[in-house]
């Protein structure tokens, strides 16, 4: 197998680390995965978008996918999730498109990010309780406001 660097997470580590790679070695085939439709954003923003600061999501989006693809001739595969490592056989296993495959590696960078975390306080479950750590969220929780537009909040976390 050709030297394949395969990068799992599409937010600012996974391509930070795929740039870096493409100055490093060129001719590198480097693949980066992102199980969300969205990268190369800044999701420190998104309180400042929820409270008006700042007037909308895409203010938060530093590239559009096609800029690493074409800059940088990565293989950026949005909507695709790494379910599974196996190092003895270097081969992640990936949902794509509804589709289990496997994607095979020479070098693995995991990007993949921390997980928002709802304490199991009672209620946490209701509607209008939102957790902020992808673009999604901020959509699911502008949505919300405008819908229900609601006079008080509470923020648990900083």
């Amino acid at each position: 197998m050709r030297d394949k660097l395969l990068i799992v997470g599409g937010v600012a580590a996974g391509l930070a680390a795929a740039m870096q790679a493409r100055r490093l070695a060129p001719e590198l085939d480097i693949t980066v995965l992102e199980k969300t439709g969205d990268v190369s954003y800044g999701a420190c923003g998104l309180p400042y978008v929820i409270s008006g600061l700042i007037p909308s999501l895409d203010r938060l989006i530093v590239h559009a996918p096609d800029y690493f693809r074409e800059q940088y001739k990565i293989d950026l595969r949005l909507h695709s999730e790494a379910l599974e490592v196996l190092p003895a056989k270097s081969i992640v296993r990936v949902l794509e498109h509804e589709e289990v495959r496997e994607e095979g590696y020479t070098r693995l960078v995991i990007a993949s990010g921390a997980a928002a975390i709802c304490p199991p306080l009672p209620g946490h479950e209701l509607e209008g309780i939102h957790v902020m750590r992808h673009l999604n969220d901020g959509r699911r929780t502008l949505e919300h406001l405008e819908r229900v537009r609601p006079s008080t909040a509470v923020v648990v976390g900083a």
